[in-house]
């Protein structure tokens, strides 16, 4: 009978946690200055943080917004919305809302939606961090741009059920 417990036991443990160690975080830091793409449906965005800071842990973002599904986000197209947010700690932005928190001065991570194991959850959005720096070079819609919804996961390192 202590046995059956203890099996029991264990294994609730390890359901309760199969996310434990697991971030939503994009796998590294993004830079100041470097261009994250976002969509949903016909909805595009872009933005570009700035000083980002570890005291107060806040950062400045440029954000760009479409909803007809096109790419380019150059203005004055008038079907572009864009702005810019300052000392935040959080990106929001017509459409979109993105977690982000300070790696180091000067870098920050961004969040997609769900973590990499949940596939009850339908995300939000689907991101693609690049390493463009000029909004004018971006077209969200060409191929070359890599969205996903969650962030990679190494599936052999998760707990076995």
């Amino acid at each position: 009978m202590r046995t059956l417990l203890l099996i029991a036991a264990f294994g609730q443990i390890s359901c309760d946690r199969l996310h434990n160690g697991q971030s939503s975080a994009y796998e590294s830091p993004v830079p100041d200055g470097c261009i994250v793409l976002v969509r949903e449906g016909s909805r595009r965005g872009a933005f570009i943080l700035t000083n980002q800071h570890t005291t107060p842990e806040t950062t400045d973002v440029h954000w760009y917004a479409r909803t007809d599904a096109g790419g380019s986000f150059v203005p004055p197209d008038p079907s572009i919305a864009t702005g810019k947010s300052v000392g935040v700690a959080k990106v929001s932005f017509p459409g979109f809302t993105v977690d982000w928190s300070i790696a180091e001065d000067g870098k920050g991570w961004v969040y997609f939606s769900v973590l990499p194991t949940d596939t009850k959850s339908a995300p939000q959005y689907e991101m693609c961090v690049t390493d463009e720096t000029d909004i004018a070079r971006i077209d969200a819609n060409d191929p070359k741009w890599i969205y996903r919804e969650r962030p990679s996961v190494n599936h052999s390192a998760l707990p076995k059920p």
